[in-house]
């Protein structure tokens, strides 16, 4: 048998309303049809739930035989769970999904065709490289879509060019939703199959890892880079095992380079390390070149080095909020991690129990000879017992309607209507099958010993509601789909609950799904809602430990550390800030330190040079003065040399003291003095300790100068700093050109 299901032939017609015309294409987890909709008598688009595995029956029935009957329903039921999701949002760029619906055994939904589309991965096979300005059209409003996607609470979890559709009006649409492949791969090995390598980051390629808005943002820069370079960027795992990603800035010079370094800042691999949200991503792109005037970086660093005289660490104290850090004790089997209080309970489920009375019980009957359902009333039981006890003729009495029907399997009559209204005629005759299959009644049916509701089995699993008491809906669903509606909960329901917050989860054996909780003290529904993870995950995550290696983790934000060789390394953190350092290796007070971006032990000496660069910077920028109170604006007073440049050769002229100020530099003694406003001088730079000014009346000066110490008191304390020739030439030509 083939690994991949055949696809439907032309002609079939699902949900008595959507006719196959054609395959527009299959992956590891589907296939798309072209369908024309009999009710709307236009065209559509209908994808099937169809992972690599399922096999497809002569009937057209998908199996899938190495998975449990139980995992093989939570996957048709999540992915109908996501196309209900899809149908609620109103968001231009994303097709409106017109039905969702169970048959053949697996699940569909149907969505609007765009007519004359192209995927953008077909356009960029076609034409390659898009120009510039076409493919950040497209960009952007990718940017809109997912925008409005996320803040709806959903993540597109696969983009890639050929979910990105194109419409003759050049207007983009995003497609294929994968939370339900997302929840598939985390069941197999085989990750890669149901993600392109090129686009999936590496959360998204590991079972326990994190996913969030980042995720989608990877996969949108690299849909980015593959429209403007025309290649497709190496897989996350090869990046990570030292394979280089070329700058696009080098594919593509005529960039922005604010673009260029969002997109490239977007392809981090480290999660953190991405633009964590839509707005942030349109901050990048808009970012100017150097928001850091001379000041405001001397301030930053004044206040680090404040706070850094001021630091203190307690033993075992959390770097990101402050709690306590402990080695992780693994919760208790069973025990809620949404709440850690409660127990994780197996509802009391019944595929016998009726899901109309909830009291009465199920029994599998036959429907064939004698006949069990009445084709009179359509509802009521046949009571039947033979004409003659040694006769082959049955005569058939219905409980409900009192019609009356008698003969043998082969030839049965309609003796009397009895109470109901009806088109059949009395004296009419047909074979036992006849009669059922013309009131399209099933061959088992399930009948229910107290109300006597009836479900008949359709030919792919489901059961039909065919009779009840109540008001009949004649709904279909899955045995235990029912069994959750007999134990009064919705058909989507999992099979288990914590007894204490209520959080519902779904269990196959040592496989388990958070679905929903009312409450998430601790974050991990936020974390781990709708990811299929282990019982025994569930025991370490619910603790804030997500790596297998022995280390500590928060009571509370759940910052969590492996025990390294010589300190601890970080696993992960909801610290902003620390999670850029994911993987480091620091000793406790170093992270502490680092989690208020202050320098760690070793950093200390180069943080403070970098500290007395950022004065000299605001010195040489104009932002500040030499005199410490700047109150006469002065950029330097020292004794100084003079000498002017004539021919070739430099004259000495003059000892004195010169004086640079805001408007104008003097020179000279007490009793004579020059005095020359800046606007004269066309050129600043410094050679050999002499400061060289060319002045715009052709002369050019030079002034011997020593070094002088620049004195600034701040919030940490007083600095100083040494200022020579090269600092006041920079300043001078800040000065002019300003």
């Amino acid at each position: 048998m083939s690994a991949e299901a055949e696809a439907l032939s032309p002609g079939t017609i699902l949900s008595e309303r959507f006719e196959v015309h054609c395959t527009l294409g299959r992956g590891g987890f589907g296939i798309v049809y072209l369908a024309q909709d009999l009710d709307r008598r236009d065209s559509c688009v209908v994808k099937e739930l169809a992972p690599t595995g399922f096999i497809r029956e002569e009937s057209g029935l998908l199996r899938l035989p190495h998975e449990s009957t139980g995992e093989s329903q939570k996957l048709r039921q999540r992915f109908l769970d996501e196309a209900k999701i899809i149908s609620k949002l109103n968001v231009p760029g994303v097709l409106p999904v017109r039905a969702f619906f169970h048959e053949n055994g697996t699940a569909y939904f149907v969505s609007d065709y765009l007519e004359d589309a192209s995927t953008l991965d077909h356009m960029i096979k076609q034409e390659g490289r898009l120009d510039g300005e076409g493919a950040l059209d497209i960009l952007f409003q990718i940017i809109e879509i997912l925008d409005a996607v996320h803040a709806a609470g959903i993540l597109h979890r696969d983009i890639k060019p050929s979910n990105i559709l194109i419409d003759r009006k050049g207007r983009a649409h995003l497609i294929d939703f994968g939370a339900a492949r997302e929840w598939h791969a985390d069941s197999t090995t085989h990750h890669t199959i149901l993600y392109t390598p090129g686009y999936a980051p590496m959360e998204q390629l590991s079972e326990r890892a994190r996913r969030g808005p980042a995720t989608d943002i990877y996969a949108l820069c690299a849909t980015a880079y593959h429209m403007l370079s025309g290649e497709c960027p190496p897989s996350a795992t090869d990046r990570a095992a030292g394979l280089p990603l070329p700058h696009v800035i080098r594919l593509r010079p005529d960039l922005e380079s604010s673009v260029a370094e969002a997109i490239m800042q977007g392809l981090e691999l480290n999660m953190a390390d991405r633009p964590q949200s839509i707005q942030d991503l349109r901050l990048l792109i808009g970012k100017p070149s150097d928001p850091k005037t001379g000041r405001s970086k001397m301030a930053d660093f004044d206040r680090r080095a404040y706070e850094l005289q001021h630091f203190s660490c307690r033993p075992k104290q959390c770097p990101s909020c402050g709690h306590i850090l402990a080695a992780p004790k693994p919760l208790k089997r069973m025990a809620c991690p949404v709440c850690q209080k409660g127990t994780i309970r197996m509802h009391k489920l019944s595929d016998r129990l009726c899901p109309s009375c909830r009291a009465g019980v199920l029994h599998q009957k036959r429907n064939v000879w004698p006949l069990l359902c009445c084709p009179v009333c359509n509802e009521g039981i046949l009571e039947s017992h033979k004409k003659k006890l040694l006769g082959k003729e049955y005569i058939h009495t219905c409980l409900s309607c009192e019609a009356v029907l008698e003969g043998t399997e082969t030839e049965v009559k309609l003796i009397s209507t009895g109470k109901r209204k009806t088109t059949l005629t009395i004296g009419t005759t047909m074979p036992a099958d006849q009669w059922r299959t013309a009131n399209k009644r099933s061959e088992i049916v399930n009948v229910c010993d107290g109300c006597h509701a009836q479900y008949d089995l359709i030919y792919d699993g489901r059961w039909l509601e065919a009779y009840t008491p109540k008001k009949r809906t004649r709904e279909s669903y899955y045995a235990e789909e029912w069994a959750r509606i007999a134990a009064g909960l919705s058909p989507g329901s999992g099979n288990a609950f914590c007894d204490t917050c209520e959080a519902d989860y779904y269990i196959d054996g040592e496989k388990v799904t958070l679905q929903g909780a009312h409450r998430d003290a601790f974050g991990f529904a936020d974390r781990y809602m709708g990811r299929l993870l282990t019982i025994e995950d569930l025991r370490w995550l619910g603790v804030g430990k997500t790596s297998p290696n022995p280390g500590i983790a928060c009571t509370s934000c759940l910052t969590e550390f492996d025990t390294g060789p010589t300190g601890l390394i970080l696993v992960s953190s909801p610290s902003p800030v620390l999670a850029k350092l994911e993987g480091k290796e620091m000793a406790h007070a170093d992270w502490c330190r680092a989690a208020k971006d202050l320098p760690t032990q070793q950093q200390e000496d180069s943080f403070y040079l970098s500290f007395d660069e950022s004065i000299l910077d605001a010195y040489e920028s104009g932002d500040i003065h030499f005199d410490s109170k700047g109150k006469d604006g002065i950029a330097w007073k020292s004794n100084a040399d003079r000498f002017r440049l004539e021919g070739e050769d430099w004259i000495e002229d003059g000892t004195g003291v010169l004086t640079i100020r805001a408007q104008d530099f003097v020179f000279g003694g007490l009793i004579r003095k020059t005095i020359t406003p800046l606007s004269e001088v066309v050129g600043a730079w410094s050679d050999e300790g002499h400061l060289m000014l060319k002045m715009r009346n052709g002369l050019t000066w030079a002034f011997k100068v020593p070094f002088v110490e620049l004195s600034i008191s701040l919030k940490s304390g007083r600095r100083q700093v040494q200022l020579g020739a090269e600092s006041l030439a920079r300043r001078i030509e800040a000065q002019i050109l300003g």
